[in-house]
């Protein structure tokens, strides 16, 4: 049978030169535990809003700048005018018999797709900004307002006319320099 090892009892230290004064352990040494443990590179809500009182005139500074270039921007560039129109396409069976009904024609089918985008390019057509031209005195005034260039390219450069290819809706988009014309 083995006999059970006793660990010796920590005596306080102490050098001759401290008369029967006990050297504090390491564990006394020891801060308290009420401190931020953290490293001193961690960001913390407080030292954020420190640093931005320290700073706040320099940011001031650049939001009051950034302020007047956008002011000064706005009063020099010319104005634009967009008008928008969003179209949707209906198709309707109409003039087709009813798929019930027996006629010995056969039955048409229509792609669908196909047809928005062939009113896309109707509507963005030369012929199309021709009739406007001569139906519309607004958009006869912008043409003539660009002297020196053809009347239905002006017309037809300001024009944007999309679909997006998955649906019947068509976005009609002119721009002018004046909201009158």
């Amino acid at each position: 049978m083995t006999t059970p090892r006793t660990v010796p009892a920590l005596r306080p230290y102490s050098n001759g030169a401290n008369a029967g004064g006990a050297r504090p352990s390491p564990f006394q040494q020891a801060d308290p535990l009420d401190r931020d443990l953290r490293s001193e590179d961690d960001l913390s809500f407080a030292r954020v809003i420190r640093a931005v009182l320290r700073h706040r005139r320099l940011m001031l500074g650049a939001i009051l700048a950034g302020l007047a270039v956008a002011a000064l921007a706005g009063t020099l560039l010319p104005g634009r005018s967009v008008g928008e129109a969003v179209v949707q396409l209906v198709f309707e069976n109409a003039g087709l018999p009813a798929s019930g009904a027996t006629g010995g024609g056969a039955s048409i089918v229509l792609d669908a797709a196909a047809l928005v985008r062939g009113e896309t390019e109707i509507i963005a057509s030369r012929a199309v900004a021709r009739r406007v031209l001569a139906a519309e005195p607004a958009a006869a005034r912008f043409a003539a307002a660009r002297a020196g260039r053809d009347p239905i390219q002006t017309l037809q450069k300001a024009l944007e006319v999309a679909n997006d290819g998955k649906s019947y809706i068509v976005r009609i988009r002119f721009t002018a320099g004046d909201a009158r014309t």
